[in-house]
């Protein structure tokens, strides 16, 4: 995965999410060479129970920055793919597309003034102030920007908030 060291991933999080617990069970009675196989080569004999964690309802918008030549074959795949886009399971398709813009100069910028939110704000109380209608959205870095950077994302977040992980 050498060649994927490069990219740097900015995620906000338009919405989180709730996270769903689905409670599977995969070959309950049937004779034991019709149950779910092992790693030794038998059979297990018996139900396989599964506990699969999701989110359900959550949005992310993610800016990915790397070399042109990188960026272009990412947007081509996305917008082409091989095997049709799920989410976890073959189940959960994407609702928005997977790519809004190919060429950006500053993705955190963009995401932070450009792309609209995927989600409608709160009604604004009366005298709540400046704070009022706006919506806390959460930016996932995965390294600091630079101090510059890092000065005017203060600066314009007032109505969100930045994570660096």
């Amino acid at each position: 995965m050498d060649r994927y060291q490069e990219l740097r991933l900015t995620v906000r999080v338009d919405r989180p999410g709730v996270r769903l617990v689905d409670y599977r069970t995969a070959g309950g009675g049937f004779p034991k060479d019709r149950t779910a196989a092992t790693s030794g080569g038998s059979n297990k004999g018996a139900a396989v129970i599964t506990r699969r964690h999701y989110l359900s309802d959550a949005v992310f918008v993610v800016a990915v920055t790397a070399a042109d030549e990188t960026v272009e074959r990412l947007a081509g795949a996305l917008s082409r793919p091989h095997w049709a886009p799920y989410l976890g399971r073959r189940s959960c398709v994407p609702d928005e597309p997977f790519l809004l813009r190919r060429h950006v100069d500053d993705p955190e910028e963009e995401l932070r003034t450009r792309v609209p939110l995927s989600r409608t704000a709160p009604p604004a109380k009366d005298g709540d102030g400046p704070e009022a209608g706006t919506i806390p959205v959460e930016f996932l870095l995965e390294q600091p920007p630079p101090p510059a950077v890092r000065e005017n994302l203060r600066r314009s977040t007032s109505s969100t908030s930045t994570t660096h992980r």
